[in-house]
């Protein structure tokens, strides 16, 4: 009867073994960390060729540690492992039948999953083929729409710089006339494309424009606070009368009607007040600081000169810069801006006549 010894060695003695020709053909070798047997050098049952493998549940999580030499697949998942190194080794990594937040970067989507989640998208945004000022943040402009809009913001740039891209002149845009005080026995215009000046006078302290197609056979103008009728509507109403001057001249009260023809840095006495710039050259009327809220003036440009309003220091007009201006110098000669401080800081244009910018 033949003899056999049994050797239990790890994997990597037997493996040293077999290099340095020193196991015995009628022994038998157990390796006891993955777990084969060899007879010989000869494995023992099919040796390395055998192929063990743990099928996962679909409930079921991989084990905290796995053995050596051994797949463990997870059929629900696709996904296959094996145990290294102490480590886990993905051989395929786990599918996703769903994308969110919480996806990895070691789950593989599949296709489908691919092109739901691509459709869901497309169809939750609010895609537009147009962009134009009343587009909203909640639409998504298609490629082409963007390349449209470049395209036509691209070549109107290139045709300015090229000096082909101007456009036509615009039309004359409507003016005033300033005929002085009311007079029954006058001819007035309404502003027309035919005669674009309208006439404005002034009657019982208010600034009035003539509205009618027929300029003789008017009425004057209606007392306050009627602010228009058949023939005129109001532009600029009577202020309030001044204090009493402490002056040399003393008697009467302060005038509202302020008329300058030079640069003129208003006070607060002159709050409600309606203040005329008459000037051929370029004047600046500017407004005082840390006036109450609520304060308003009423401005008329009367010369052809170019009337500018400065905002004070800290303070804007409309859409102006801190220190800012509003001015007009239209061909027109007479324009109206009445302005109110409406906060600490700010000052709108409650109504007017004739072209105003901001800067």
């Amino acid at each position: 009867m033949a003899k056999v010894i049994f050797y239990s060695v790890s994997q990597t003695q037997f493996d040293s073994l077999v290099t340095n020709g020193q196991t015995k053909d009628y022994a038998l070798y157990f390796t006891n960390d993955t777990f084969r047997i060899y007879k010989g050098t000869n494995p023992y049952g099919g040796g390395s060729s055998d192929l063990d493998v743990t099928i996962l549940g679909s409930t079921a999580s991989f084990p905290a540690s796995g053995e050596i030499n051994k797949f463990y697949i997870k059929p629900t998942k696709q996904e296959t492992r094996i145990w290294h190194n102490n480590a886990w080794v993905n051989i395929t990594y786990p599918v996703s039948t769903s994308l969110s937040a919480s996806s990895t970067d070691i789950e593989i989507p599949t296709a489908k999953t691919v092109y739901d989640a691509t459709k869901n998208s497309e169809s939750t945004q609010n895609k537009v083929t147009s962009i134009d000022a009343q587009s909203t943040d909640t639409q998504y402009p298609s490629a082409k729409a963007m390349y449209t809009e470049i395209k036509a913001l691209s070549d109107a740039i290139d045709g300015l710089e090229s000096g082909s891209g101007s456009g036509e002149d615009g039309a004359d845009g409507l003016g005033f006339e300033y005929r002085g005080a009311y007079s029954s026995s006058a001819t007035y215009n309404k502003q027309a494309t035919a005669t674009p000046n309208g006439s404005v006078v002034t009657h019982e302290g208010s600034l009035w424009l003539y509205i009618n197609d027929t300029g003789t056979g008017h009425s004057a103008p209606p007392e306050l606070p009627t602010t228009s009728n058949t023939w005129w509507t109001l532009l600029a109403s009577k202020g309030e009368a001044g204090t009493p001057g402490s002056g040399s001249g003393g008697g009467g009260g302060l005038s509202n009607v302020i008329n300058k023809t030079a640069n003129y840095t208003l006070t607060s006495s002159d709050s409600f007040a309606t203040v005329v710039g008459n000037s051929t050259s370029a004047i600046t009327l500017t407004l005082p600081a840390s006036l109450s809220i609520g304060t308003w003036f009423t401005f008329v440009r009367k010369g052809t000169g170019k009337l500018s309003i400065k905002a004070p220091a800290n303070e804007k007009i409309m859409e102006s810069s801190l220190g800012g201006t509003l001015f007009c110098d239209t061909t027109a000669t007479l324009a109206v801006c009445i302005l109110e401080k409406i906060d600490n800081t700010t000052w709108i244009i409650k109504s007017g006549t004739g072209a105003w910018e901001t800067t």
